[in-house]
């Protein structure tokens, strides 16, 4: 065994062997000279003494090659050849080089790109200290943010008692996108506060970069103070160290700056994507925040030894001993624990593993396809490989050759593939404003170079080894006289029409992929919202605190309206509390009963919208019976009008809750009737359709609508407008008449009712298009596989062709029966892929909305695109 010394002294002897070669060759020279005077001194003449002397020696050429592998590493030499012929090889072959390594370059780029994504949401760590130890503590099961959350007192009753849980803390899920804004030289700025609860930094294990967290007298509420991401510190503040301690204006109110956080600590990213979170506001513990109801996200961090069955088990207990005191103002609880990481991508674990799934079949499509090139090409080389055969290369020796020109090969597209890759992932790394957590972190890290460089060796070597096995299979004789058969030719044939059957298959089921998720794009995209997208804008209006009572923010509210109704290009305007498809300021519920109903008949959990008089027309929703709304409708606001008749309180219901309410009752009997809620009694005006406020895919449930005018605490409401043309035009003589009466409102985020449509079926529309793309390289790829098939199939009887053409056969028969032997796989491919794509669609069933996995519309469009575009009309040789 070569020891670490020796290894190194004959790897300095390979960078020198030129110079140790004519060295070695001197000395044998000047032995022989002397063997050869020695010979002619007893008689000899110089022929017969310079033979005897080359006799003694034992040949040059062998003393020369036995040295050279005394001296250097004859393995890593033979492999350094081996490279420098694969690269002659490829560059004499240099189109077929470019044309596959673009393939693999592609797809590898596909499954880098997914590996990279699915390494930021399932793989890396978060970043926090100790992240394994952090728990999500849910309330129940329900995607109802209500039903989500915890109360405040529920939340320190479980903070008290448990003894699983070292620290727990959260922060008020409610917050909305740009609900504040600051002001500055350059005017106000919407942004986006995040209130949090004592100890939240503390548990995350998140310390300022700059100042400090709040102290307790702040956590309480009773200083206006605040902690600045580190993205706004360095955009509005320009990454001034000394920020902290000075004094900024909130909605109008002066607010200290105590502390900077560090870029790593991305809230938004994390916890609630495509909101934002630019400084984080205390949020008190206290009864008025109690009385809100369920408001707290809340993390728990394990104690030291504490498992997290365990601890479920002891929050269902403490949950138990809290609903058997029968608290007053308490909302019910059942605790869920989820791990933190698991919670946090949760939603997007089904996609990244569809998306895997769809790269692994793109990758064995590539390695089918150019399984099937190689082979082409290795008939060309038939020669080539009989005349290093009879030179004394072995099968082994030529399938290494053959096997590291595929691996050369792949290397070449996986350089490629990474470019792509990266800039793949620098590109969703920016995405804003979509729901899809930690995508900030997408990155070409290490890892993700070791997959590539794995994937791209694995891909290399499944490629590369039907071919050099069939090329490394020839006959030197019967290639040297130019037969045109090889031994083993009808292997080869055989391999060839099983690696076009494979790409078909795979290229099916991808297909049928495509063809479910733009089914079920388009059944999403064709639900009746319940409102109308086209011309609408809306604008976050957060009156600053200064409008304490509802008489001066209902003052406020109507001068914004007279303004934007005085804009020629607005067709109407109106207020809500609840923009669908906008961010979760509708998620308020109170229970809802019918007036007849007995007092121990449970209520229903109703969403409650706050809107005025003009918010129908301009979303245009769908009156079934009775009424709108309109702004004559009597004013509750105050406490003193809790006794006022309820005839005269006017509400509008959804569909929905009409038929929980009165199940025997159609739209039209349910005008008039009386439903109880929040301990008054209000009289139903209208039965409006149902609206999709959260999600397309999901109806908001039972909700009942109530005037602006009759809430006290509707300090933040969505002002939207209908123009009557594109908004685009309609916004800077809105922003005008806007500013006219609120210059201190911000006027810089107008939202599109059809940006936020886009902004809801994101997740999908990216899925599919992946999908669209993965599905059609594949296609391209199997259409390219038949091509050589019919390619190979014309070369390999040239001849015969010529034979039958001279004895009349027609050009057009010919065609007709090359094509029909390549249907045979195509229509064992197109079946068995389908037949795979049936089996693998009931998997990604729960992804897919209005369509069934089997829905045989797919799957015929499928074949009939598989079997149109997998056959050329006119084989290669009639062209």
């Amino acid at each position: 065994m070569i020891g670490p010394d020796e290894f190194w002294r004959r790897l300095r002897a390979i960078s020198k062997h030129q110079q140790i070669d004519e060295d070695l060759a001197q000395e044998v020279e000047s032995h022989l000279e002397m063997a050869t005077e020695d010979y002619v001194a007893q008689g000899m003449t110089e022929h017969e003494a310079r033979r005897a002397a080359l006799v003694d020696f034992g040949g040059v050429q062998q003393a020369t090659e036995l040295h050279r592998e005394t001296r250097g590493l004859p393995a890593l030499e033979q492999l350094w050849r081996d490279l420098c012929f694969a690269t002659r090889s490829l560059r004499r072959d240099y189109k077929l080089t470019v044309f596959s390594a673009s393939i693999v370059a592609l797809g590898l780029a596909a499954s880098t790109l997914v590996f990279s994504v699915a390494a930021a949401l399932l793989m890396r760590p978060l970043p926090f200290e100790d992240p394994e130890r952090l728990v999500w503590v849910a309330n129940g099961t329900s995607s109802n943010l209500s039903s989500q959350t915890i109360q405040v007192d529920n939340l320190l009753d479980l903070r008290r008692n448990s003894d699983h849980f070292s620290q727990m803390a959260g922060f008020h899920a409610f917050y909305g996108a740009g609900d504040l804004h600051i002001d500055g030289e350059q005017g106000p700025q919407r942004i986006t506060g995040v209130p949090i609860t004592e100890g939240f930094l503390s548990l995350l294990g998140v310390e300022p970069m700059i100042g400090r967290s709040f102290t307790t007298n702040e956590v309480t509420g009773r200083e206006p103070v605040a902690i600045l991401s580190h993205h706004l510190w360095r955009s509005r503040f320009g990454a001034d160290p000394k920020v902290v301690g000075q004094t900024t204006r909130l909605n109008g109110e002066p607010t200290a700056i105590v502390g900077v956080l560090p870029e790593i600590f991305d809230f938004e990213h994390i916890f609630t994507p495509g909101r934002g979170a630019d400084l984080f506001l205390p949020f008190p513990l206290d009864a008025r925040n109690n009385r809100r109801g369920n408001t707290l996200a809340v993390i728990g961090r394990l104690a030291p030894e504490r498992e997290l069955s365990a601890a479920q088990e002891e929050m269902t207990r403490l949950v138990a001993a809290i609903g058997a005191r029968e608290i007053e103002r308490r909302n019910g609880i059942r605790p869920r624990l989820i791990p933190l990481h698991e919670r946090i991508s949760g939603d997007t674990r089904s996609s990244v593993f569809l998306l895997g799934g769809a790269v692994a079949v793109l990758m064995l499509i590539v390695c089918a396809n150019l399984s099937n090139l190689l082979l082409a090409r290795a008939t060309t080389r038939r020669k080539e490989m009989a005349i290093h055969m009879a030179m004394g290369a072995g099968r082994g020796r030529l399938t290494r050759k053959l096997l590291l020109e595929s691996l050369l090969l792949s290397g070449l597209g996986t350089a490629f593939g990474v470019l792509l890759t990266f800039l793949g992932a620098r590109w969703l790394s920016r995405v804003e404003g979509v729901g899809i957590p930690l995508l900030h972190q997408v990155q070409i890290d290490l890892w993700v170079l070791l997959f590539a460089g794995a994937l791209a060796t694995l891909v290399g070597v499944l490629f590369g080894v039907f071919p050099a096995l069939q090329a490394s299979n020839t006959a030197p004789a019967e290639a040297m006289r130019g037969e045109s058969r090889a031994t083993g030719s009808e292997a080869s044939s055989r391999t060839r029409q099983v690696l076009v059957f494979s790409e078909i298959a795979l290229a099916c089921v991808l297909l049928v992929g495509v063809g479910l998720f733009l089914r079920s794009l388009l059944a999403a995209l064709s639900t009746e919202l319940g409102f109308d997208t086209q011309n609408v804008v809306a604008l976050r209006v957060d009156l600053p605190r200064g409008f304490l009572e509802p008489e001066e923010r209902l003052a406020r509210y109507d001068e914004l309206l007279a303004a934007a109704h005085g804009v020629p290009q607005v067709a109407s305007a109106g207020v809500t509390d609840a923009l669908p498809l906008g961010d979760n300021f509708g998620w308020r519920t109170w229970d809802a009963r019918a007036a007849e109903w007995s007092e121990e008949q449970e209520g229903i959990e109703t969403l409650v919208r706050l809107v005025d008089g003009g918010y129908w027309n301009t979303l245009g929703l769908k009156l079934l019976a009775g009424r709108y709304l309109q702004d004559t409708d009597r004013s509750v606001a105050s406490e003193e009008e809790q006794d006022a008749p309820p005839a005269d309180r006017a509400v509008v219901v959804n569909e929905t809750l009409a038929k929980l309410l009165w199940p025997q009752a159609d739209s039209h009997r349910v005008v008039s009737r009386r439903l109880v809620t929040s301990g008054r009694s209000f009289r139903v005006v209208g039965v409006v359709s149902e609206a999709r406020y959260f999600n397309l895919e999901q109806a908001s449930g039972p909700e009942m609508y109530f005037s602006a005018r009759q809430v006290a605490d509707a300090n933040s409401l969505d002002l939207v407008m209908r123009t009557r043309g594109a908004p685009e035009t309609a916004l800077p003589a809105i922003r005008s008449a806007l500013r006219s009466v609120a210059p201190e409102l911000p006027l810089d985020e107008f939202r599109t009712m059809e940006g936020l449509l886009d902004q809801a079926t994101f997740r999908r529309r990216a899925v599919l298009g992946l999908l669209a793309g993965f599905g059609g390289f594949g296609l391209l790829l199997a259409v390219l596989g038949v091509y050589s098939v019919i390619a190979y199939l014309v070369a390999q009887n040239r001849r015969e062709l010529g034979i039958r053409m001279a004895f009349g056969a027609t050009r057009d028969r010919l065609c007709r029966e090359l094509v029909r032997r390549t249907l045979k796989p195509v229509l064992v491919g197109a079946a068995g892929g389908l037949i795979c794509a049936l089996g693998l669609a009931k998997v990604v069933a729960s992804q897919l909305y209005g369509v069934s996995p089997t829905d045989p519309l797919t799957f015929a469009a499928v074949a009939s695109i598989l079997l149109a575009r997998s056959h050329p009309e006119t084989p290669p040789f009639a062209r």
